[in-house]
This record gives C-alpha cells, sequence and structure tokens, in this order.
C-alpha cells in the first residue's frame, strides 16, 4: 500500500478489506482516515496493529501506535506514543502476537517490543551521547 506513484494518494482514505482466497469475498472492510504510516501488521491474537497519525485525518501529525480488531467493525484504539515522540517503524516479530517499534524521542532512539496483551519493554535505546563521548 505504500508503495504509490502518486504521492497524493497517501493524503486520501483508504479501504483495507479481508479477503478470503478460496471464495474472493471480501468482509470486516475498514477505512483509514488517510494511508496509515506502515503496513499493517496481523498478530496472531487476531488484532493489527498499524501506524498512523494522532489525528488520522490531519496531514501534519505526530505518527503513533494504534490497533483494532481484525474481526467487525470496531473503532482503532490509540495503543501508545505521539504525544512527546514519533514512531518510525514497526516490525512483526512472528512469535506470539509480539512485534516491535522503532521511537524516536528528542535526539534518542529506542525500540520497544509489544506482547500479546499490549504490554511492552525496551529492548534497546541510545544513550545520552555528547560530544565528550567521542574524545
Amino acid at each position: 500500500m505504500l508503495d504509490h506513484n502518486d504521492f497524493e494518494s497517501l493524503f486520501f482514505p483508504v479501504k483495507e478489506a479481508i479477503v478470503s482466497v478460496p471464495g474472493g469475498e471480501t468482509c470486516d472492510t475498514f477505512e483509514y482516515a488517510r494511508m496509515p504510516g506502515s503496513p499493517t501488521i496481523w498478530r496472531q491474537n487476531g488484532d493489527l496493529a498499524f501506524i498512523q497519525s494522532v489525528t488520522p485525518s490531519h496531514f501534519s501529525s505526530s505518527k503513533c501506535l494504534w490497533t483494532r480488531p481484525a474481526i467487525g467493525i470496531s473503532k482503532p484504539l490509540h495503543l501508545a506514543y505521539g504525544q512527546s515522540n514519533d514512531v518510525n517503524g514497526i516490525v512483526d516479530l512472528g512469535s506470539g502476537s509480539q512485534f516491535a517499534v522503532e521511537i524516536a524521542e528528542g535526539l534518542n532512539t529506542r525500540f520497544d517490543v509489544f506482547n500479546s496483551n499490549n504490554e511492552a519493554f525496551t529492548a534497546f535505546q541510545t544513550g545520552d551521547y555528547s560530544i565528550g563521548y567521542l574524545e
């Protein structure tokens, strides 16, 4: 979804649907206010995780982490980030519904890992490096 030749398409509503491969039927269509900031991660526990702006309809807004059930038409839940930091990326860890997010906060970057209960721990964080550190 993120490889459009026309950049403008990133700022219009986008529909996402679950499609049955054998039958071709679609169900549980969801409409994003605009293109998500990441591919959607379909977790083993049935939730979908994705990056979207704090205010999804705004063109310029901090990126944060959202989740929603894959089945049913539920509103997404703002899970974390976006107030004093930005989510730069999201990666499916492929085990037990875990995924990792890259967080930018000031000059530091950290990687948080979420489990199936949406509890997070910091797996890595850059330190407070200064010019003196390089000497």
